[in-house]
């Protein structure tokens, strides 16, 4: 089949990009250290904990699959691997052998090979550690003169049209896909019957889509692809219910100009804009939360790094919100507010929607998650315009996990609910941590402690109206 220009304009885009970055990769070989690679010989994930110059990084190693490092053996200082039900193994003195061992392996890594020597019911007892010197990459001389992309300066409005045409090329193809699978599945019956039929058999989830946006849905439908109508509505009542909001926030969430990311993990829609400038503390290491960085980092004496995280901490809250329904109105007012209002457009750093029920077996999740911009007093400030936004709404009055009600909608919290879910776990779990219990202000765990710094701080929000 032949592509047409657009498409071949696009592939050779695409082409030069990988082109161009093999060659980057190719010199950057040239100076290569002495690697760790860790390769994961086993049934299940673990986490792996490293540090390097008094820092700490965090990464995931998936079955039979391995860890490619950006330090250098010389450069770790330490290496721990923890289970997925938070059995934590440490390699220091591995590492520290290995690192004796390398000046007489000069040219070559070192691979460390973890595995379960021992398990029961899926649940892991020991680990399995070994290695082994293996031989490193062939290093290439740098050629002569190396290839170098000529720099190009392109007025402003031509960069827009080739950001255009990127986006319209992908759109292209999508649509070149889509043609493929209907006619694969020969699906003939018209897409306005097919939105009739969604419609129909969506009535209860639709029937909160405020008037004058039915018509900003309809458009939105229309813009979807056979295949995908068809899978929607072959769907059960109970899977369409996710779905469907889904669609519906999206619709919404385009017509003000946002898009959205679904978190498959966290069942979850982020809601993205360049509009949302505030900067929100960082609460995450890796894919772990940095309470576990803070108490690691004061175990073992790193006084100044353990004070910068714990200001991240302490600069985290959360405005949480537990609407009945289907969310429709609350995400209007939220993206209406902030495309009104720049200052709130400086203090919300970023938000998301829970698409599930916020039932779980020992805890309730909310259902609206807003960051503010670090810091109390950034948080107090949107607070009190959310407060004032939304005062006119009904909420379900459903506490979510650690967060203080200001009214049967709005909520708010400190820090971060995983970590708090950790204490209030059985003693005899390997995920509990019921040390961590002294980091929070008792009975409810709202905010972090008072004297958590070592001098008195209030970190309570103010209610509004009081």
């Amino acid at each position: 089949m032949i592509l047409g220009e657009k498409m071949k304009k696009y592939f050779f885009i695409l082409l030069s990009f990988f082109i161009f970055g093999t060659i980057v990769n190719m010199e950057h070989a040239i100076e290569m250290p002495q690697m760790l690679y860790i390769t994961n010989d086993s049934e299940w994930q673990f986490t792996l904990n490293y540090t390097w110059l008094k820092s700490f990084g965090q990464t995931k190693i998936r079955p039979r699959s391995s860890w490619n490092p950006v330090k250098s053996i010389q450069e770790l200082n330490n290496i721990s691997i923890t289970s997925n039900l938070g059995v934590e193994t440490d390699l220091k003195s591995t590492l520290e052998q290995i690192k004796q061992e390398a000046p007489a392996h000069p040219n070559q890594n070192a691979e460390l090979i973890v595995s379960v020597k021992k398990q029961l019911a899926g649940i892991y007892q020991t680990w399995d550690i070994t290695y082994k010197w293996v031989a490193r990459p062939e290093v290439k001389e740098a050629a002569a003169e190396p290839f170098q992309l000529a720099p190009t300066i392109k007025p402003e409005e031509e960069v827009v049209e080739d950001t255009i045409f990127i986006k319209e090329a992908i759109k292209d193809f999508q649509k070149f896909q889509a043609s493929a699978e209907a006619k694969r599945r020969n699906i003939t019956t018209p897409v306005d019957k097919l939105i009739a039929t969604f419609k129909e058999e969506n009535q209860a989830l639709l029937r909160d889509v405020p008037d004058e946006y039915v018509l900003v849905l309809d458009n939105y439908l229309k813009k979807l692809y056979p295949h995908q109508l068809v899978d929607l509505n072959a769907m059960s009542a109970t899977e369409r219910i996710g779905q469907v909001r889904r669609l519906v926030w999206q619709a919404i969430a385009e017509h003000f100009g946002f898009d959205t990311f679904y978190d498959v993990g966290q069942n979850m829609v982020y809601f993205e804009s360049p509009l949302l400038k505030g900067k929100v503390a960082k609460t995450k290491s890796g894919s772990s939360w940095r309470l576990r960085d803070y108490v690691l980092a004061k175990e073992t004496g790193d006084k100044r790094y353990s004070q910068g995280v714990l200001k991240d901490l302490l600069d985290a809250y959360k405005i949480h919100m537990m609407p009945k329904s289907n969310r429709y109105k609350e995400l209007i007012a939220l993206l209406q507010l902030i495309k009104d209002n720049p200052k709130v457009q400086n203090l919300i750093g970023a938000f998301k929607f829970l698409v599930g029920s916020y039932k779980r077996k020992l805890t309730t999740l909310p259902l609206i998650i807003i960051y503010p911009a670090a810091g109390k007093e950034n948080a107090q400030q949107l607070l009190n315009i959310i407060y004032d936004t939304f005062k006119g709404f009904k909420g379900l009055d459903i506490e979510p996990r650690f967060s203080e009600k200001i009214t049967d909608l709005i909520y708010v919290t400190q820090g971060n609910g995983d970590d708090k879910e950790l204490i209030t776990l059985p003693k005899d779990s390997p995920f509990a941590r019921p040390e961590w219990i002294e980091y929070y202000e008792q009975p409810y765990m709202y905010y972090y402690a008072q004297d958590i710094t070592g001098t008195y701080q209030d970190y309570h929000l103010k209610h509004p109206v009081h």
